[in-house]
């Protein structure tokens, strides 16, 4: 075995180590610091792409590590670069690729002063004719060759954003060009084109690069008689991959008018006027040809540029040593085939001695190996790392870790102190010359336990936990420090430039946090005419989002948000922006405009629940006594279980809540409306009582639901075995209560205290509770249970049927041709490969009228995702087992058949001879 074999199989098996001689790391911090500390650490053949793994989850890589904190470490190879493991050395080696998969392959030359003179070798594979590359090279990690011969093979219409099942008849065509920005690949011609109707003279097709700018192509087709032109590029270029504006017109005007499309993302323009003014598309094609079918590869020319890479590597990877062998890989993909390397010729010299080689490897990629500190440090055998530099960052207080296989490099319990966090600072985009309120979202809470609403400067007194808050403003301009005790300011840039604005909040001692902002300050003009379109689209926005809710509390809603007078005054002052004529016209109307604080996001929390959540503190007997009268000597305290009792065994009822909450410019958040929904059925044997907390005039029912004003409550009677619905809102946030009580006279009062439910959440059987007198403490869960098992049950026959089609049927059903099939596939790779994303893809997809459901298929299924049903249960392996078990028992009895035949012939044999001896 070579030496150099030799070695990387001893290298296989040395043991990495990781000594921690011990570490020092704070234990207090506030809200999303990082961890800070030291470790003192020795490490030896450890991989230089190992992971080191932290207590959130993610990764470093121990080289990044090492190279962020500066020091001196060793590598193997010495330049810290993938190494490889060479094995199986031919003069002939075959490879077999997927879709994008690496294949690597390589040289291995010996000696020790090795240069490389010349090489030469020949390859060969078996691709077809494909969309994308088919194969491409990279030699020695430096140079690369791709294979570049194209068939005559169109691939299909690319559309750009025009999605012709919504078209409609656009203008006509003349000597202003319609464009429309198409994505392409690597192309050797182009066909393009355009849907037209009408008649005329002959159209011009031009095509640009992206930008509009430098070169540009022509072509001329009759739209009665031809699809398209061909275009070509010049002589020995071809069309690069990237974006190009493909556009069509005409010398005249023409009778022709062209389709276009206003639905979804906009790549179409007039050319005269730009593609920054898209809000429409054309119906302009383009299409590429395949690439050539493996039969059209030449032999590849290895110039000084190739031979130079192999020099680099023998140069600086192995300082020319090569006498443990010097690997030269080769990173083969493309698409799925058979790769061949045949007739390979190396001639290179060992200390100046002619050398060849005419073999070829298989290479294996590894990681380069890592020392620290260095074997030969004087230092020592530990080095010391700061821990700041993983970037692990404190979110709540607990124990925090770093792991590098699977030594704790530190590990420590943290506490977490209650600094303020500050999460935002708006506007970051001010007009110049503007006195502008700038606020600040800050989350804070002095126990650190739980996190408090912003302020802001709807606000001016702050909240009581914000009221001991410190702030102070650097605008970044050179006027120093300003200081404030609110979460807001004034203050106005004077200049058109960008800014670092920065914050420091103090709450006291060191809890304090400071976050930086860059600010870029604009005109008057133009920040009265952005501010205007951009708060005019938020509350187009939000009341779209309200007219979504039922009207009978919508229409409410947009009355207390009072979204009226905000687009009135965005009316207003758009009214004043075009009337404005100079500097202080254009910052008046800032000034008002910035200061308007519009409502951006509105949202709502929703809840349904089976039972009424009432508690101990809910129940008040003063309405119910009001409203039906009194027990001589009656305390509250002593009817608040039996109420609770009576309504856990005497009604039904479902509950559904909606609280509606809104978002501010500024960043303040409030509940607006909370929205009730109640359908109860009443099972007592007399009038019961639906009390609702809240007085009447501040309930907003949707429909008469006989509610009535009881005191500082709201009373809803409800007859023995009645059902009855209603709704209501209320606009305060704070939170609403309700019971429902039968009259205080029903209730045996002595037999509920001893025996009834205490409301403990404890199911205290001994005592006599149960599910029916105590739901709150005995759960039904047996029922629930059975219920829930039966629910299962029906749903996995179900979903298995379903399962069951869509492993035989779907991908066909979709699909009629597999041709179709492997072709979207190839589309989709390619245009991947180019850099486009998977939304963009499937836009061009559809707009070439393949359907959502297909493209979404045809995308998942070409990065390997699942693209069938969730196997719950494996229908397939369980209908394998059953064939199987069927076979066997087949066979088990045709054995016992067969053996019981072959007796009984026995038998007969036996007597036969014993009648020959009589």
């Amino acid at each position: 075995m070579k030496r150099w074999l030799v070695f990387l199989f001893l290298l296989a098996f040395v043991s990495a180590s990781v000594d921690v001689d011990g570490y020092d790391v704070r234990s207090e911090y506030v809200f999303f610091d990082e961890i800070e500390g030291e470790v003192n650490l020795s490490i030896v053949d450890e991989k230089y792409d190992e992971g080191i793994v932290l207590s959130d989850g993610s990764e470093v890589l121990l080289g990044d590590f090492l190279m962020d904190n500066g020091v001196d470490f060793e590598c193997f190879p010495s330049d810290c670069s993938m190494s490889y493991e060479a094995f199986s050395g031919v003069t002939d080696k075959s490879i077999s690729l997927l879709l994008l998969e690496n294949g690597y392959v390589g040289f291995v030359l010996e000696g020790g002063n090795v240069v490389l003179d010349s090489m030469s070798f020949n390859i060969a594979s078996d691709f077809g004719e494909e969309v994308m590359r088919p194969l491409v090279i990279e030699f020695f990690e430096d140079w690369v060759w791709g294979f570049g011969e194209f068939s005559d093979e169109f691939l299909v219409k690319n559309w750009g954003c025009f999605n012709s099942v919504n078209k409609e008849l656009g203008p006509l065509i003349g000597s202003s060009f319609y464009c429309e920005i198409i994505s392409l690949g690597d192309s050797s011609v182009l066909k393009v084109g355009a849907d037209v109707i009408g008649g005329g003279d002959e159209l011009n097709m031009v095509v640009y690069p992206g930008s509009g700018f430098g070169a540009s192509w022509e072509c001329s087709f009759n739209p009665d008689t031809e699809e398209g032109c061909v275009i070509s590029p010049d002589i020995g270029e071809i069309f690069s991959e990237g974006e190009y504006q493909v556009c069509v017109g005409a010398d005249t005007l023409t009778e022709y008018r062209i389709y276009e499309d206003y639905t979804g993302e906009s790549c179409g323009f007039a050319y005269d006027v730009g593609p920054e003014s898209s809000v429409k598309d054309y119906g302009v094609f383009a299409q590429g040809v395949m690439y050539a079918d493996a039969e059209a590869m030449e032999t590849i020319d290895f110039d000084e540029e190739s031979v130079d890479a192999a020099n680099y590597i023998i140069s600086d990877r192995y300082d020319g040593d090569c006498s443990e062998g010097c690997v030269l890989p080769m990173r083969v993909f493309g698409v799925a085939q058979n790769f061949r390397i045949y007739n390979v010729s190396l001639i290179y010299t060992d200390n100046s001695e002619w050398e060849s080689s005419n073999l070829v490897y298989e290479l294996v990629e590894s990681s380069a190996m890592v020392d620290f500190p260095p074997r030969d440090d004087p230092a020592g055998p530990n080095g010391i790392l700061d821990l700041g530099f993983l970037g692990l960052v404190v979110s709540e207080a607990g124990e925090y870790f770093a792991e590098l296989s699977g030594e704790d490099i530190f590990r420590e319990n943290v506490r977490l102190l209650p600094a303020p966090i500050i999460s935002s600072v708006l506007p970051l985009d001010p007009p110049a010359g503007v006195p502008v309120l700038f606020y600040a979202k800050i989350d804070f809470s002095p126990s650190a336990s739980s996190r408090h609403d912003p302020v802001g400067p709807d606000d001016p007194a702050g909240s009581n936990e914000n009221e001991s808050l410190s702030y102070e403003w650097d605008f970044g301009d050179g006027t120093g420090i300003v200081r404030s005790n609110v979460p807001y300011i004034v203050y106005s840039y004077n200049n058109l430039e960008n800014y670092t604005l920065s914050l420091r909040v103090s709450a006291g001692g060191n809890l304090s946090s400071e976050k930086s902002f860059e600010v870029e300050v604009i005109s008057p003009e133009e920040a009265v005419e952005t501010g205007l379109r951009e708060k005019g689209i938020s509350l187009e926005r939000v009341r779209d989002i309200i007219e979504s809710f039922p009207k009978w509390y919508g229409d409410d809603l947009l009355s207390i948000l009072e979204i009226a007078r905000f687009e009135d005054e965005l009316s207003r002052l758009g009214r004043a922006w075009n009337n404005s004529f100079d500097v202080e016209d254009f910052r008046d109307v800032a000034q008002e405009l910035y200061a308007l604080n519009i409502p951006v996001v509105v949202g709502a929390n929703s809840l349904e629940s089976p039972f009424l959540m009432s508690e101990l503190g809910d129940v008040d007997i003063e309405p119910i006594t009001i409203i039906s009268g009194g027990v001589s000597g009656a305390l509250n305290e002593d009817y608040v279980k039996p109420i609770l009792t009576w309504q856990n065994d005497n009604v039904d009822i479902v509950v559904k809540s909606k609280d509606v909450f809104v978002s501010y410019l500024n960043g303040e958040d409030r509940e607006v409306l909370s929205v009730h929904s109640f359908d109860v059925t009443s099972r007592g044997d007399g009038e019961s009582y639906f009390v609702i907390n809240k007085p009447f005039d501040e309930l907003y029912f949707n429909d008469v639901a006989g509610a009535r004003k009881v005191g500082d409550a709201t009373v809803i009677i409800l007859n023995a075995g009645e059902r009855k619905s209603f709704e209501f809102y209320y606009e305060d946030g704070d939170r609403g209560s309700f019971f429902i009580s039968p009259r205080l006279s029903s209730l045996v009062i002595e037999a509920d205290i001893e025996s009834d439910c205490n409301f403990n959440e404890i199911c205290e059987e001994a005592a006599g509770e149960n599910p029916d007198n105590c739901r709150s403490d005995c759960k039904p869960t047996g029922k629930a249970v059975f219920f829930l098992i039966l629910s299962v049950l029906f749903f996995l026959v179900i979903y298995s049927g379903l399962q069951l089609w869509y492993k035989k049927h779907y991908e066909s059903y979709l699909f009629k041709d597999a041709a179709q099939l492997y072709n979207l596939l190839m589309y989709v790779s390619n245009a991947r490969a180019r850099g486009l994303r998977d939304n963009r893809i499937g836009a061009e997809l559809r707009s070439k009228g393949w359907s959502s459901e297909r493209v979404n298929y045809i995308i998942r299924k070409s990065i390997g995702k699942s693209i069938g049903m969730i196997e719950i249960i494996p229908i397939e392996r369980v209908s394998a087992l059953i064939r199987n078990w069927k076979a066997r028992k087949a066979l088990e009895r045709a054995k016992e058949i067969a053996t019981r035949v072959q007796g009984q012939n026995e038998r007969k044999v036996g007597k036969y001879e014993a009648r020959r001896v009589d």
